[in-house]
């Protein structure tokens, strides 16, 4: 019989980490070989894949087939606190879930950039406006984004350090 953990369904729930929410890469180990599917980059000297991951549809879908290193390894830092009881696994739940609905409601104001992520859509908006970006009616008139993006990054530090 599987043991139960409750903490674990906080990944179950988020997948941050592999939909490109929180790196736009994973680090894949010197001597390791990629899964089928997974799209190798080199950056800097370093070895990872692309995100977000192809095998990512909710939840792994190769959980037990040999997925990279980093994978079976990481654990944000929220995942941590509520290890040590720091943060209630309720409060990283709906950390979760208002992170999902910010995201939802960005990639709505977003809509008109090309982009398969949230990351990819803010940056291609981000170069649209390029010589806008610093004046009063660029900021009044896209102000529910910009405040939306700050917010994001602001709740996304509870999972990772720079």
């Amino acid at each position: 019989m599987t043991e139960y953990h409750p903490e674990q369904e906080l990944c179950k729930k988020c997948g941050f980490c592999c939909d490109d929410t929180l790196f736009p890469h994973g680090t894949i180990e010197a001597d390791e070989i990629l899964p089928f599917g997974l799209v190798e980059i080199y950056e800097k000297g370093e070895r990872s894949f692309k995100l977000p991951c192809p095998h990512f549809n909710g939840l792994c879908t190769i959980y037990h087939q040999g997925r990279p290193e980093v994978c079976d390894s990481f654990q944000c830092l929220l995942f941590e606190d509520v290890m040590v009881e720091e943060t209630s696994l309720e409060e990283a739940l709906q950390l979760v879930e208002q992170i999902k609905a910010q995201k939802k409601r960005m990639c709505q104001l977003l809509s008109a950039y090309p982009g398969k992520t949230l990351r990819e859509k803010f940056r291609a908006f981000q170069r649209r406006h390029s010589d806008q970006r610093n004046s009063a009616e660029f900021k009044l008139s896209h102000k529910d984004l910009l405040t939306e993006w700050v917010l994001y990054n602001t709740r996304l530090k509870r999972f990772y350090i720079d």
